[in-house]
């Protein structure tokens, strides 16, 4: 709407106000991480699934997953991607969704929240997820969009 924000720089802090809203945020000190180091320049595994596909068959998973960790089990693997969850007090669930992925079959664990995030504001039809290994960090991408990406890491499951 045509509501004018104003802002008020301050010695540690931003303050913004509109109408009768006040927003005051602390300034962080010191110098940012190095994010580029963790996001990997190469990745020897690479699958391209259907984005809906992957955010139902995610969803359903991880309903009995831990509630707070909500670690979902991901099996690479010719021609498909297994989604796996299991807590003891709940069950187990598993589904199975098709994908482009010609890689060494693989098993990686993820926090489903994380991937869930990832995949609620990617617009595309299909997501390219890029791996190396179990243990590093793995990317999400709109397929045929380089601007955006997501760096997820991953969890022992």
């Amino acid at each position: 709407d045509s509501k004018e924000i104003s802002l008020a720089p301050l010695e540690n802090h931003l303050v913004f106000q509109r109408g009768q809203a006040t927003l005051v945020t602390r300034l962080i000190e010191g110098q940012f991480p190095d994010y580029e180091g963790v996001i990997p320049k190469d990745f020897s595994r690479r699958a391209l699934v259907e984005h809906d596909r992957l955010l139902r068959a995610l969803r359903r998973v991880s309903l009995l997953s831990n509630e707070k960790t909500r670690p979902v089990k991901i099996e690479f693997e010719k021609e498909r991607l297994i989604l796996r969850s299991n807590t003891p007090e709940m069950g187990e669930a598993v589904e199975e969704i098709p994908a482009e992925y010609d890689g060494e079959p693989m098993d990686m664990g993820f926090n489903a929240r994380y991937l869930l995030e990832a995949l609620a504001v990617m617009t595309s039809e299909q997501v390219a997820i890029e791996l190396n290994d179990p243990l590093s960090p793995g990317v999400l991408r709109c397929h045929g969009d380089e601007d955006y990406f997501y760096v997820v890491m991953p969890m022992r499951v």
